[in-house]
């Protein structure tokens, strides 16, 4: 039987074509891999789990509600502040005042962030009067902001960030539910959606991320 052919015994035009062959090969490999580091944007900053740090913040609509002191809440209310914002409903059973509570736990540990405010807005505009609101907000810490308004505002704050809200199909009469999106927003001083924090909410892990979000600032 014949010895396999190794490079030294094959032919010169046979070896001189082989890496011809390869070598279209390995270049279109790496123009690939170039291409496809290029399309991917880079990773946003890294702050923990349950957080998305958008790429590029996304500055909020013009929008006017009532703060549960009856005065003008309206994007500039931001100003000049971060923001922990959530949508929810007085008469949610579990997750609205769970996410007060989580609140309220965050500003324990973040006492020393003195332009950092928590504001409940209310999607129930039917039920949630601002004296409603004014006897549950401040139940869970007396510095915390409602807002409610008109259907219209607050559908125009709400559907510009990507919040979800609607009476429940399930639920019907005076005592029904609303479906609601439940992520904590993070509103930078100059009014932009800077991070989205998904359930579950640890306040440890909430403070700790808030932290290397300031520390490394929001794009331009």
């Amino acid at each position: 039987m014949p010895p396999d052919p190794t490079p030294a015994t094959l032919p010169t035009s046979v070896r001189w074509v082989v890496p011809l062959l390869v070598l279209p090969i390995v270049a279109a490999a790496a123009w690939f891999a170039v291409a496809m580091l290029r399309a991917i944007p880079p990773p946003a900053l890294d702050v923990g789990p349950g957080v998305t740090v958008l790429r590029a913040p996304l500055p909020l609509p013009d929008f006017t509600l009532s703060d549960h002191h009856g005065r003008v809440f309206d994007a500039a209310r931001f100003d000049d502040h971060w923001s922990f914002v959530f949508f929810g409903y007085t008469y949610c059973p579990d997750v609205c005042p769970a996410t007060l509570g989580t609140f309220r736990a965050v500003a324990e540990r973040l006492q020393d962030e003195p332009d950092l405010q928590y504001v409940f807005v209310s999607v129930d505009p039917e039920r949630d009067t601002l004296e409603r609101l004014a006897e549950f907000v401040p139940y869970f810490h007396p510095d915390f902001i409602g807002a409610t308004g008109s259907p219209e505002e607050i559908a125009n704050f709400t559907s510009a960030i990507g919040v979800y809200h609607r009476k429940s199909k399930d639920s019907t009469g005076p005592d029904y539910l609303m479906d609601h999106s439940i992520s904590v927003m993070l509103i930078d001083p100059e009014r932009r959606l800077a991070a989205i924090f998904s359930a579950p909410k640890d306040p440890d892990a909430i403070a700790t991320a808030f932290r290397k979000i300031r520390e490394h600032g929001t794009a331009p």
